[in-house]
């Protein structure tokens, strides 16, 4: 049995590969699902290649599967991911952990769009790891000192499920933790204008006297080895890889479902009756010439025989029967029209498939049906339900990113600061963002609760925009001899 590679995937990322596969290809658009050919527009049975490869090139293909799932991937982020206490203008923040959230992955990107781009991953793919590193981990740094005496610090970059060869943990200290993380990370190399693809393969480890050890393996196309300059021993206790899955397999742990693997299916058989459809209208779409009366047309064969004739059709042929034999009645011509019942029916149920596109992609975001009709106190049960999922989803990212920062500080030689992040995971109530506010008004001129907690409640209902400084407005009024001791007079 030959020796394993270092780019060997484990036997449950081989089980869950053709499903992420199909998410990117369905995500890559006409151009990727063309690409593909037969794995999702098959061949019709003696179709030659020459009109299939027709039927390929005319085949549409509309994007409502990343329409659809953009409202459910974007409900999270309709109002800003920050550290707790940043949306109060609080300072009691770490300036390192300030620092971090501005640029997280040391590419100019916020916590914000991080976040949003860590969540896009996990609904499509199913999950999505958060590598929290440090620019010289993959140099000969021993020590923390070390580490600060470059000026460096700690970021956190994405690795797609689908580049992960393989996830194994333990438990330790009765929490379980990752202990060995493989995955590809090829690299673009450039020389002069000359652009190659290394293929590389990293490799973390807990080792069994507690470090951490960084193997990078590279290829020259026929054999792996080890890249000793870009190998290193980290210097924190735990393979700094944090897993967020939302799509549970029977795979495996970290062998994630894609979420939305349903909705995919759905948006190839959206393509494939596409290709039906322009078959139905190259055959169906076009009259049919008949000849009544009369022999089918022949020609003169290469070996002298006779071979069926083509017979001209257009607004510039003319066609002849031939003159009658007798009392035979001469030949004619007539047009044969196809009915355009096939094709409304097949139009009609690609609207179907499109409906059910729709209505699958927002089944973690969407009320019941008939909840409309339904009473204030049951549609808020119903709809907090509803948004459950989504919620779960919501709540899962932020504890991910709160481990990140987590990450952050051991990298820092720190473990006693906890940085809590803002989620937003408030979508249950937007069933009664149209009830009106008097009544939370008149608790407040009642003394039942202050001004400022109404404000927080308008700005939950998104009634006040995100210019809408509480504190500034609170002190106009007081100012103004409206306010007296933060209470409404």
């Amino acid at each position: 049995m030959a020796e394993a590679k270092p780019d060997t995937p484990s036997l449950s990322t081989l089980e869950m590969l053709p499903d992420w596969q199909l998410i990117r290809d369905v995500r890559s658009g006409t151009t990727g699902m063309r690409s593909a050919g037969e794995l999702y527009l098959p061949k019709f049975i003696d179709e030659s290649d020459a009109a299939y490869k027709v039927r390929v090139s005319q085949t549409p293909f509309t994007a409502h599967y990343e329409d659809a799932c953009r409202a459910i991937v974007g409900k999270p982020f309709s109002k800003e991911v920050t550290l707790q206490g940043q949306q109060e203008g609080e300072v009691d923040l770490s300036a390192d952990a300030k620092a971090w959230a501005e640029d997280v992955d040391l590419a100019g990107n916020n916590l914000h769009v991080f976040a949003e781009s860590a969540f896009d991953e996990a609904v499509h793919l199913g999950g999505v790891f958060i590598l929290v590193d440090y620019p010289q981990a993959g140099e000969t740094v021993t020590t923390v000192a070390d580490q600060r005496a470059t000026g460096a610090r700690p970021f956190a970059r994405l690795i797609p499920i689908d580049a992960m060869l393989a996830v194994h943990d333990e438990s330790i200290g009765g929490v379980r933790r990752i202990t060995s993380a493989r995955w590809r990370d090829d690299e673009i190399v450039q020389d002069g204008f000359d652009e190659t693809v290394v293929p590389r393969v990293r490799h973390m480890e807990r080792q069994e006297d507690g470090t951490v050890t960084l193997t990078v393996y590279e290829s020259d196309g026929k054999e792996w080895s080890e890249n000793t300059d870009l190998s290193a021993v980290l210097t924190i206790p735990q393979v700094p890889i944090l897993p967020f899955i939302l799509g549970r397999s029977d795979k495996g742990r970290y062998a994630a479902r894609p979420t939305m693997l349903d909705v995919a299916h759905a948006q190839v058989e959206h393509y494939q009756h596409g290709g039906r459809i322009t078959s139905i209208f190259e055959m169906a779409g076009f009259p049919m010439l008949q000849g009544e009366g009369m022999d089918a047309p022949t020609a003169d064969g290469p070996d002298g025989g006779k071979i069926p004739a083509a017979v001209p059709v257009g607004p510039r042929a003319v066609l002849f029967t031939g003159a009658a034999a007798g009392d035979a009645k001469a030949g004619k011509w007539s047009y044969v029209e196809p009915t355009g019942t096939i094709v409304d029916k097949a139009l009609d149920y690609l609207a179907t498939i499109e409906q059910t596109i729709r209505t699958m992609a927002l089944q973690p975001s969407m009320p019941s049906k008939g909840m409309q009709n339904m009473a204030a106190t049951t549609s808020a049960v119903n709809a907090s339900r509803a948004h459950s999922v989504l919620q779960s989803w919501a709540i899962r990212l932020k504890d991910a990113l709160e481990q990140m920062f987590v990450l952050f500080e051991m990298w820092e030689g720190r473990n006693d600061s906890a940085v809590e992040v803002y989620v937003n995971t408030d979508f249950a109530t937007e069933m009664l963002f149209d009830s009106d506010p008097q009544d939370i008004l008149s608790a407040v001129s009642l003394g039942y609760i202050t001004l400022e907690t109404y404000f927080d409640e308008m700005m939950r209902r998104g009634k006040l925009g995100p210019q809408f400084d509480k504190a500034r407005e609170i002190k106009t009024l007081q100012d103004r001899g409206l306010l007296a001791g933060g209470e409404a007079l």
